[in-house]
């Protein structure tokens, strides 16, 4: 969790299928966090879209959270952002851990920023 209440702003939302248990849930690939999944898979970045190994652990927003207009998103608990992580072949998840202090990663123009100021965490 953040110490203080957070904004995101995401290029592009990725909405689940309307027939979907979740949905109306989007995520944005654009924020996602870097969790080591063994020697095999490495991280949970690597891989392809379609194959047995895909990049996952995106920022995930359930629909409980404020959705603006110019594709700003400020959760429900405000200072804690959710994460889909999906488990794939090969994946170690008996303990999974950041890759390190910098496993929040943003992309793509995609920003965290302080809701009371404004600046990027």
């Amino acid at each position: 969790a953040f110490s203080e209440a957070v904004q995101v702003h995401c290029p592009q939302w990725l909405e689940t299928d309307a027939d979907a248990v979740d949905a109306g849930a989007r995520t944005c690939a654009e924020v996602r966090l870097v969790l080591d999944t063994g020697n095999v898979t490495t991280n949970s970045t690597t891989g392809q879209s379609g194959r047995p190994v895909f990049p996952t652990s995106f920022l995930y927003d359930a629909g409980d959270g404020h959705r603006g207009k110019d594709g700003a998103f400020t959760p429900a608990e405000p200072n804690t952002l959710a994460f889909w992580y999906q488990v794939r072949q090969f994946d170690r998840v008996d303990g999974l851990q950041y890759v390190s202090q910098q496993a929040l990663e943003t992309l793509g123009g995609a920003r965290i920023v302080r809701v009371h100021d404004g600046t990027a965490v």
